[in-house]
């Protein structure tokens, strides 16, 4: 994803932060699930649908390897700057759709609370992009800030090998 987004820029002569860059990678993820989720809604399948990726044959963010370099993102964060602003709704009307309390939605979009299971099937279903997009982007956000948290705990654990056998692959 990063090297994507770095060769856009070069070819548009275009300098983005990590924070833009970040914002650019979500919104085109975002635009690749409307569309499959419009392509199912309309029944379409196989040759018929748009391509299942997005920019020069790229897969969808969901399926791409985690790559490094640019921060985590707390689904609250995308909430907040992007995506209740294009809404153009009142943040206790997104509560009320949500069937949540203002303080949770407020929690949320302040970082303070993660997103959990009920909460993406929620806001996936209300945003129309799926309870995985939001699973993922707080996943990779909690492994982010465990792994700097605990990262001389985890590098002090040694690395065991298993020895080789009959049902081995690896």
């Amino acid at each position: 994803m990063n090297d994507f987004i770095v060769s856009l820029a070069r070819q548009s002569d275009l300098v983005f932060s990590g924070r833009q860059a970040r914002r650019l990678a979500i919104q085109l993820a975002y635009r690749s699930a409307a569309r499959r989720v419009e392509d199912d809604q309309a029944g379409l399948s196989g040759a018929n649908t748009r391509s299942r990726t997005w920019l020069g044959g790229l897969p969808p963010m969901n399926m791409a390897p985690i790559k490094r370099g640019l921060p985590a993102m707390h689904p609250g964060e995308l909430l907040r700057e992007d995506l209740i602003p294009a809404l153009e709704k009142p943040k206790t009307e997104i509560a009320k759709l949500l069937g949540i309390s203002r303080r949770t939605l407020y929690n949320i979009l302040d970082e303070k609370q993660p997103v959990s299971v009920a909460m993406a099937l929620r806001l996936g279903k209300l945003i129309c992009n799926g309870p995985v997009f939001w699973l993922n982007l707080q996943r990779t956000y909690d492994l982010e800030r465990a792994g700097k948290a605990l990262s001389a705990e985890i590098e002090a654990i040694p690395t065991l090998h298993l020895r080789r056998h009959k049902y081995c692959t690896a």
